[in-house]
């Protein structure tokens, strides 16, 4: 399976204007990344699960499917 890897360019600035407003969890989130580090979705979930959560959950619980009623 191929993987889709992205390269970090800048850190994030929670103070810099971006011209759009980033919610606070995304902020978060970006702000983890270092600048030129080579990321994967699926390790960077991996590494920073339960991190940006409410509620923490075990990854047996999060990867078992859903019922929508």
């Amino acid at each position: 399976m191929v993987k889709q890897y992205y390269i970090v360019l800048e850190e994030f600035d929670s103070q810099k204007d971006y011209g759009i407003t980033i919610r606070e969890q995304y902020a978060k989130c970006l702000s983890v990344l270092k600048k030129g580090e080579k990321i994967n979705s699926a390790e960077f979930i991996n590494e920073h699960f339960n991190e940006f959560t409410r509620k923490p959950r075990s990854k047996d619980t999060n990867c078992q499917p859903r019922k929508h009623c």
